[in-house]
């Protein structure tokens, strides 16, 4: 089969892919497609996390007999049994598949090529790399997770034009369209969890849920050094009927009575090492998502919460909206006057409604 074909189908994999963004984390967006003579005759994709692996699911989806047939797959083929879940290599063995291609080889240490040479000792002709970096890209949570051990810090801030993300601490100041709210929340179906600090919680009283956009709810992280934080707020009277965990971060030094009174409303209170008196350690912070299987979290505010990441170089990516707006006077996104110089990496811009998105990497 020629290159060009062999892309094509990569690239259907991977369209099938993406549609369990929002779906399967901690897992990989996984699609596959089976071919033979040219035409595809099965394909899939990981739908939930949970579900069937995409191989499985293009698989069962085939139209006729595998046998001798081709399988494209963005990630290596797991080789191990996990959530119930039978290996995928040995399904496409017994099958009788007799070529596979592969984007990715898959960094578990429970795979990391043993796939490949399980495939291999078993005479199908194997092939890895065919767009790996766009691979990356769309599993960039997942891929950061398994080689750090810790989750991909994204830092979502909006602003105006002369820096200001809001009037004043007191209350909430809408910048960004509507476009722009739709895309947010898009994000936030993609991220394990959202992170906001008790500032936010106290003066927005926001869901953090997912509203502009078809998904699921991200995980709710609150961070509190001193636990300050008003009770009666949406957040905290919803967390009994809420579908994701709400933690709230905070100093091991807190009022042991404070912590019980947010466990009993169904909330996990967990508590980190400080820096300083109330403020949390990032890396203590991250050891403790980590923990909670959290592999990637969108941070959305306030000002102090994004000063703090920033200080303490505990993000991965700034993804920052520009509203067509000067407030003159107001709340900066990043402001910490112990902060040192960074130089960032512009690594896109988008104009979305009438905002720009731009997106810088460390």
């Amino acid at each position: 089969m020629t290159e060009n074909l062999d892309k094509q189908f990569m690239q259907r994999a991977i369209a099938l892919a993406l549609r369990g963004k929002g779906y399967v984390s901690p897992n990989p967006l996984v699609g596959a497609v089976i071919v033979r003579d040219e035409e595809i005759i099965g394909s899939g994709y990981h739908a939930r996390y949970g579900d069937d692996h995409a191989e499985v699911v293009a698989l069962d989806n085939a139209s006729e007999s595998v046998r001798g047939a081709t399988l494209y797959c963005n990630l290596e083929p797991c080789c191990h049994t996990d959530k119930q879940t039978p290996p995928c290599a040995q399904r496409l063995i017994a099958e009788g598949i007799s070529r596979v291609v592969i984007a990715s080889l898959d960094p578990n240490p429970k795979v990391d090529g043993r796939g490949v040479e399980m495939l291999k000792a078993a005479g199908i002709e194997v092939e890895t790399g065919l767009m790996h970096d766009y691979n990356l890209v769309i599993n960039q949570n997942y891929f950061h997770f398994v080689k750090t051990g810790k989750p991909r810090v994204v830092l979502k801030i909006a602003q105006s034009v002369d820096g200001r993300i809001s009037r004043s601490m007191d209350g909430q100041t809408w910048l960004t369209g509507r476009e722009s709210v739709r895309l947010a929340h898009e994000w936030r179906s993609e991220f394990d969890a959202v992170l906001v600090g008790a500032g936010t919680i106290n003066s927005d009283d926001p869901l953090l849920n997912v509203r502009e956009f078809d998904g699921r709810d991200p995980g709710k992280v609150i961070l509190s050094g001193n636990l300050n934080l008003n009770s009666s707020c949406k957040i905290f009277a919803n967390a009994a009927d809420s579908k994701t965990d709400v933690l709230v971060l905070t100093s091991d030094k807190t009022d042991a009575a404070k912590r019980e009174s947010l466990s009993a409303k169904n909330i996990k209170v967990i508590p980190v090492q400080e820096t300083q008196p109330g403020r949390l350690a990032c890396t203590d912070i991250l050891d403790t998502l980590a923990k909670a299987n959290i592999n990637s979290v969108l941070v959305e505010g306030g000002s102090q919460i994004f000063s703090h990441f920033v200080q303490e170089d505990a993000f991965d990516e700034i993804r920052l909206f520009i509203s067509p707006i000067i407030l003159g006077k107001g709340i900066a996104g990043i402001d910490a006057p112990d902060i040192t110089q960074k130089r960032l990496h512009l690594v896109s811009e988008e104009v979305i409604g009438n905002d720009i998105l731009l997106i810088y990497h460390p």
